[in-house]
């Protein structure tokens, strides 16, 4: 049976991505679901297969397999009852990435408890803030940090050390899940620059079937990927980007544990043949800074960022890819910026999309600063009928009738790119018997008029498909459209 994981482009994803293809992918419904199960327990088929690779700052590397986390975390789940824990008790842990760190994550969930992951590197103040907010019946970390947990009052604490692995290992290596796909799972933890408090988004189970657009379509995961993520699971991109979202399809993955050194991480990324990585801007940043990129040779296929903008020095850093394919948020600053981007890298690579050519960005060629190159997606009507894409939408602020973006596709080649034709911005604006339309060419953008009497069928066209129609070959007499075709995508 074909499933979404053997899709890769956008018109694929159009005609076949569905709710109901959506939950083909994993094992439970929307009644009965757990992340550990989804994540961890149904790809621990006793073959050792790597589930998690991690680079430590000291230079160690620890490759644990899917069945090694699935037995831990049965017998932690096993433990976690015997000292009283409750579905519903939340239990934070503050650890670096290690076997006790996926244990006690994918063993508190399933006992149906809420897995609350802290950044290591909180003091007394920021664990006593998290701490109060969401009473944690159980907090594990490691030595280092138990002194400054034990100062927080009424807070019971557990070291994650040898003698907490040997004291589980008395426990049979499976349990039995009983949790609810409407289950809070994970409790995960803003920052709390941006407010006075930090605050804890709650996720429940089924949070991670919602996750599986973006893994498939923004990461690009797919089986046989080598992953990594170095931003940190205690943080919302390195759990369910960087983590769950791998683990769930089956993907080993690969995280740093310590204080961050880029050149650690080139090393690791050289010895794991990582094919894919998901980071922060600043880590693209500080891999380029350290001058020692050359010293390596990388596999990777796909690269994606999060946080900040990556700032055009770090362009020459990606600049030795020969494909790239660079999404943004399709706001007017954000889309400019982008456009600014392209121009820098047309003299190295071929413009494959959007633009039918390979001259400067119309959009940044005339005096008019409010132009900008911007698309909308058409989200398949399923969604709209989908409780679950409805809460998010009405939680997030998103229109998901409206959703615009921006985004470039490069390659590099020898022979030079031909213009073709002309590229439909935006969104037409529809009269009844007219419809205006802003297109773009190597001259520069063209705001035209579309007759019905004129030319019908492109009308009908603008009518019927709107965003969807792409790039266009016109005939114009001024600024009016006398004959048209459709450019093959």
């Amino acid at each position: 049976m074909t499933r979404l994981t053997d899709y890769t482009s956008y018109a694929d994803a159009q005609a076949h991505a569905s709710s109901e293809a959506l939950w083909a992918l994993f094992d439970g419904d929307r009644e009965v679901l757990n992340i550990a199960h989804e994540c961890m327990l149904r790809h621990a088929d006793g073959s050792g297969r790597t589930a998690v690779r991690i680079a430590h700052a000291d230079g160690a590397d620890e490759i644990l397999s899917f069945d090694q986390i699935a037995a831990g975390s049965a017998r932690f789940a096993h433990w976690l009852r015997e000292n009283g824990i409750q579905p519903g008790d939340r239990i934070a842990f503050m650890l670096e990435p290690s076997l006790p760190f996926y244990v006690c994550l994918f063993g508190a969930m399933m006992t149906g408890a809420i897995s609350v992951p802290l950044f290591t590197l909180f003091g007394l103040d920021g664990l006593r803030l998290r701490v109060d907010d969401c009473q944690p019946a159980l907090l594990i970390t490691n030595a280092e940090k138990a002194d400054i947990a034990n100062q927080v009052d009424g807070l019971r604490v557990a070291v994650a050390d040898a003698g907490l692995l040997e004291d589980i290992a008395r426990f049979p290596t499976t349990f039995e899940i009983s949790t609810r796909a409407g289950d809070l799972a994970v409790f995960q933890y803003t920052s709390g620059t941006t407010r006075e408090l930090p605050a804890a988004v709650k996720h429940t189970h089924r949070s991670l079937v919602t996750l599986m657009f973006a893994a498939l379509y923004g990461t690009g995961i797919r089986p046989g990927d080598e992953f990594f993520c170095p931003s940190s699971p205690a943080w919302g991109h390195g759990l369910w980007h960087g983590t769950l979202a791998p683990l769930a399809l089956g993907v080993a993955t690969g995280t740093f544990a310590g204080r961050f050194d880029p050149v650690r991480l080139m090393k690791a990324l050289q010895d794991y043949r990582i094919t894919n990585m998901s980071a922060a801007a600043t880590h693209y940043r500080m891999m380029k800074n350290s001058g020692q990129a050359g010293n390596f040779r990388f596999a990777v296929e796909k690269l994606s960022y999060t946080g900040e903008p990556i700032d055009p020095q770090t362009l020459e850093f990606v600049e030795r890819s020969r494909r790239v394919v660079w999404v943004e948020a399709g706001t007017h600053a954000v889309s400019r910026r982008l456009s600014m981007l392209r121009d820098m890298l047309r003299e190295r690579f071929s413009i494959v999309a959007p633009c039918t050519h390979q001259e400067r960005c119309g959009a940044l060629v005339g005096e008019d600063q409010r132009d900008w190159c911007h698309f909308f997606a058409s989200p398949p009507s399923w969604v709209f009928r989908d409780g679950d894409w409805v809460r998010l939408a009405r939680r997030l602020g998103i229109d998901l009738r409206a959703l615009p973006y921006a985004f470039v596709a490069l390659r590099r080649e020898d022979r030079a790119a031909t213009a073709r034709g002309a590229r439909l911005l935006g969104r037409p604006k529809l009269g009844k018997v007219e419809a205006r339309v802003h297109l773009c060419d190597g001259q520069g953008l063209h705001f035209v008029h579309v007759e019905k009497r004129r030319v019908p069928d492109l009308f009908r066209a603008l009518r019927k498909h709107g965003p969807e129609l792409r790039s266009l070959c016109v005939e114009r007499d001024g600024d009016r459209v006398t004959d048209w075709h459709a450019e093959p995508r």
